[in-house]
């Protein structure tokens, strides 16, 4: 009987008590903190089979970037590298080509010409008998007092140091005469013999020597004033004072002024009698035309 008042309280309180069920958890889609993100995780969301959807936390594949190897380092060093030496060597290329441009556009010196003389011996010479050797040229006068003969000593003196080194014969050195009024064929080769044997006096008329003149820019003038007893045929000739060294093609290389010892002269037309001798080399391959 007690048993059975007890078990009707329980069912009476039950009765009587309202029974609620556990609420369900209800998903939302909520964002993530930065942290999960960057965790690779993501916040899409799927559904369940109640049809609900939830953020489901879902592992991404990242996009950061992972550090570069050495390798590949090495690598881009390499190739780094070899285009800038490209680059270089065709920077120099197009400075030397700009500057040779520039020289050219320059022009060469406009010394030297087709000319017509007489030589010690009356016979004719032109220019172009004389093509295919050095030429070192002076322009003066037999009856110069002094400068003449100290210019022709000291070219005598760099002739004998171009015989020892075995290069005199592929120069001939001329003394034009400036003074033809005075100057004949006689004159000329009696004076031309007391500074070197292979000295050649050279002379002619008036006019010639005036076009001589011209085509080698040389300063003539006849002085006003004279010197000795002798009237008119005594005058000096006023000129430049230069010797002019001419190449194989009678092309002007180079001048020499007073101011050169015999020393000097020689060594710089040995210099550029071996420049112009020595055949041009091939030019040199870049490393990447073997390729």
């Amino acid at each position: 009987m007690l048993k059975s008042i007890q078990f009707g309280r329980v069912l009476q309180r039950s009765a009587s008590s309202t029974f609620t069920a556990p609420r369900p958890l209800i998903r939302s889609n909520l964002i993530r903190p930065q942290s999960f993100q960057r965790r690779g995780y993501s916040n899409e969301g799927e559904k369940t089979q109640g049809g609900d959807s939830g953020p489901v936390l879902t592992k991404t594949t990242s996009t950061h970037r992972q550090p570069v190897g050495w390798q590949a380092a090495l690598i881009t060093l390499g190739v780094g590298g070899i285009v800038a030496i490209i680059y270089k060597q065709q920077r120099d290329e197009k400075q030397k080509e700009w500057k040779k441009a520039q020289t050219q556009s320059a022009g060469e010196a406009a010394i030297g010409g087709p000319f017509t003389l007489v030589d010690e011996d009356g016979i004719p010479r032109t220019s172009a008998q004389f093509l295919g050797q050095f030429l070192i040229v002076y322009f003066g006068f037999t009856h110069c007092p002094d400068v003449c003969p100290i210019e022709l000593t000291k070219l005598g003196k760099s002739l004998e140091m171009l015989e020892q080194k075995g290069l005199l014969k592929d120069i001939q050195p001329l003394f034009i005469s400036v003074d033809p009024n005075r100057d004949s064929v006689e004159k000329v080769k009696q004076y031309v013999k007391e500074f070197h044997p292979k000295l050649l006096g050279l002379t002619g008329t008036p006019d010639q020597v005036s076009e001589v003149c011209k085509a080698y820019r040389v300063y003539m003038s006849k002085a006003k004033e004279t010197y000795g007893e002798s009237g008119d045929d005594d005058y000096l000739v006023d000129h430049s004072i230069i010797f002019y060294f001419m190449g194989p093609n009678g092309k002007f290389i180079e001048h020499y002024g007073a101011q050169l010892t015999e020393v000097q002269m020689a060594n710089r037309m040995v210099d550029a009698m071996e420049r112009i001798k020595k055949p041009s080399a091939a030019p040199e391959k870049k490393w990447w035309q073997f390729w």
